[in-house]
């Protein structure tokens, strides 16, 4: 919809978008209109317990989308009003078994529902996620809502989620198709709802939603490069196990060098060779594969990984095709990678050279382990230069200033309305506490209950425009207890209602910036006047810039909802304690449930913490995998230079000098990598970084610190060889037989 200058799209509709789309457009086959319900009070067999995934859903539900009964029949179970849908573990958790059908809950103030039906659990990578569904015409007993018949209506209260099961045959442009003929025919000259607003439909698929999605491209393309991201670092981990098996096998290519000869004597074929040597790295790779799923149906089952990572990934290898077929062409893959450069090698050995010189292909093979020595630790050090500016940004994002106090804050949710009516009693109780510095309540709070709503606010000249801003409602103690400054004018100081039109707001810098005011006090808009100016906080995630806000003080018939605190740094505990003990004096059959803002903000960024998580894990393996290539060449390459190294010494030459001459070529490779990993972590790195408005500095200081560490690891590694090898008696190591 495009309200003034401002184009925006989402997902929630109108509650009559989904009746009259059916009617007018006749490849439609069925809608469900689908909302929470909110945090609510649950009472049932005499348990009262907090629930917040609770959703209103049409009868068309089990329609629309399938679902396993345990009891109750899908066709009516949520066609009348004051009816409810249970899953399993809900009927479970209040009445113990999976056939309550009859049984009663009672849900905040809408009353008493009746079980129609218990269905099962929904599964954890489902885009719909409730504990219980409520009837839609329940909704319909209020009397701000009446059942939509009007096209007018298609563009007002939009906060309704909307699918539609088109036929068969009936596609997404068949759709818009039909739409404009819909709109041409019923909208367009109307100058109401859809027309108004400049109201336009987007379909987004449910199977591609999550990752190409047209009504958030935002959430999508962040689940894309996460996906993405651990896409390329399986990859890179698979890359630098097969560097490893390339470089060991080649490095060792002596030792099977007089068998690979007999063998062409013998009259053995250099495919026959190839196959059988392909064949060795197939076998490897095939008990790695089997070790492998063994370990992750371990790390799976009996660890901690899917709470680390937010999802409760499975095996299921016996009903996974593609999980089977994506193993054995992966299976396949890492065998002809791994095993194709030393088959060929190995193969290709002349039978006179390695039975007779004793000499193999000569120095070539060393410039490729060199070069996979420099692809495998240009990989490394970017995965750990990565994973270091990442933590620093999400580091960056949860500690920064928001404008406002988060720390020892905590929010309580308050449904119960006879609470509601005594809570200035108990809003002077607490401030009265020595361990609590403020109380504020009201409808919004930072991360929660902000909406938008569009109307006209007056320009420099006076002239009112219509612009869609973000809207808070709250106390006048609200901006005192956060701790958010007034910069200009007041806050709030008189009870006014939005019927009087001359309600007080205060506006926030950004609104101020936006409308271009010289004088913003006593501007005013539709319902009333600006009497102060906040600076700007951030109200939400730092991934969006501060946007024009503007806040009103509650009053009827809205009700306050939030109970925020801010405590004192010390015995923050015993203060808790403090607060539960009034709270149960004040609404003694209602549960105490309280977060910490702070809490709530980091929930912003929890995608992003288990992404840098993982990413940290696979940087260690990344280091473990290159660390244990290195120790095996450096202990090869090492024992090759016996000789040398025996020679340097009985002329005189000093362990500082050997070990840098050893360790000269080494380094000469980690710095090169380090050139070629820098350009190619900064691409990802700020591609990364542009979803977050808010950045931090970058530090190109990491750069310089990882490639260090780099050396510094590869030196320790290679040391304890070079130890050996000088430590060894110099008679042995120039011994020719």
């Amino acid at each position: 919809m495009t309200i003034g200058e401002r184009t925006s799209t989402q997902r929630s509709t109108s509650i009559a978008a989904g009746p009259v789309l059916k009617r007018n457009i006749p490849g439609i086959e069925s809608f469900l209109r689908y909302s929470p319900a909110g945090e609510n009070l649950v009472k049932a067999n005499e348990k009262f317990l907090l629930e917040d995934k609770f959703f209103f859903a049409d009868s068309s539900m089990f329609h629309v989308f399938t679902n396993k009964f345990y009891s109750g029949i899908p066709e009516n179970c949520l066609s009348e009003q004051n009816t409810v849908v249970l899953t399993k573990s809900t009927a479970i958790k209040y009445f113990g078994r999976i056939d309550p059908i009859g049984e009663i809950i009672e849900f905040g103030n809408y009353g008493g529902f009746k079980v129609t039906a218990v269905v099962e659990d929904t599964p954890d990578n489902s885009e719909i996620q409730y504990d219980a569904l409520l009837s839609f015409t329940t909704l319909y007993k209020d009397p701000d809502i009446n059942q939509p018949s009007d096209v007018s209506a298609m563009g007002s209260g939009m906060n309704y989620r909307l699918y539609l099961l088109f036929e068969k045959n009936f596609s997404e442009s068949d759709f818009y198709e039909a739409y404009q003929i819909f709109h041409d025919q019923k909208i367009k000259g109307t100058g109401v709802g859809a027309e108004k607003l400049k109201f336009v439909p987007v379909i987004d698929n449910l199977k591609t939603y999550y990752l190409n999605s047209k009504i958030y491209p935002e959430f999508s393309k962040q689940n894309r490069q996460v996906l993405t991201s651990f896409i390329y670092i399986g990859i890179f981990i698979l890359l630098l196990a097969c560097i490893n098996y390339i470089n060991m096998a080649t490095s060792r290519a002596g030792m099977r060098a007089k068998e690979i000869g007999i063998k062409k004597v013998m009259g053995g074929q250099r495919s026959q060779i190839a196959i059988q040597l392909l064949g060795e790295s197939f076998i490897t790779t095939l008990i790695a594969f089997i070790l492998a799923f063994g370990l992750t149906e371990y790390i799976l089952g009996f660890t901690g990984f899917n709470d680390l990572i937010g999802k409760q990934l499975i095996m299921n290898i016996f009903h996974n095709q593609l999980l089977v077929i994506g193993s054995m062409i992966l299976l396949l893959s890492i065998t002809f990678i791994s095993g194709i450069y030393p088959a060929i090698y190995l193969s290709g050995l002349k039978p006179i050279k390695v039975l007779k010189e004793n000499k193999l292909f000569g120095s070539s093979k060393s410039v490729l382990r060199n070069a996979l020595i420099v692809i495998q630790f240009s990989i490394s050090i970017m995965v750990i230069t990565l994973a270091f500016l990442m933590n620093s940004q999400l580091n960056f994002v949860i500690s920064k200033d928001l404008g406002f106090k988060k720390d020892n804050v905590i929010l309580i949710d308050v449904k119960d309305e006879v609470l509601k009516t005594h809570i200035a009693n108990l809003k002077n109780e607490l401030t009265s506490y020595s361990g609590i510095k403020a109380v504020s309540f009201s409808y919004s709070a930072p991360a929660k209950n902000i909406t938008g709503y569009a109307f006209g606010w007056e320009n420099n000249e006076g002239v009112m425009e219509t612009h869609a801003f973000r809207q808070v409602i709250i106390d006048k103690d609200f901006y005192p207890t956060l701790g958010i400054q007034i910069v200009q004018g007041q806050n709030f100081y008189r009870d006014t209602e939005l019927r009087d039109r001359n309600v007080d707001m205060i506006v926030n810098e950004a609104l101020v910036k936006f409308m271009g005011w010289e004088d913003p006090i006593g501007k005013r808009c539709s319902y009333g006047q600006v009497v102060g100016v906040v600076k700007d906080f951030n109200y939400s995630s730092l991934y969006n810039e501060i946007r024009p806000m503007y806040s009103l003080k509650i009053t009827p018939p809205i009700t306050p909802e939030i109970l925020i605190i801010l405590m004192n740094e010390q015995n923050v505990a015993q203060t808790i304690d403090y607060i539960e003990s009034k709270w149960h004096e004040f609404a003694p059959n209602y549960p105490f449930n309280f977060t910490f803002l702070d809490a709530e903000i980091a929930q912003f960024y929890k995608q992003d913490q288990e992404q840098k998580k993982m990413s940290n894990i696979f940087s260690l393996l990344c280091i473990l995998i290159s660390c244990l290539g290195l120790f095996g060449l450096t202990s090869y390459v090492t024992l090759k230079r016996k000789k040398e190294v025996a020679i340097r010494k009985t002329y005189g030459a000093g362990i500082r000098q050997i070990i840098s001459t050893l360790f000269k070529n080494i380094l000469f490779l980690i710095v090169l990598s380090s050139i070629i990993a820098a350009p190619i972590s900064y691409m990802i790195y700020t591609k990364w970084i542009q979803h977050f408005a808010f950045q931090v500095p970058l530090n190109y200081l990491s750069f310089i610190w990882t490639s260090l560490a780099a050396i510094v690891l590869a030196f320790l590694i290679s040391l304890y060889h070079y130890l050996k090898v000088i430590n060894t008696n110099i008679i042995e190591s120039l011994r020719y037989e």
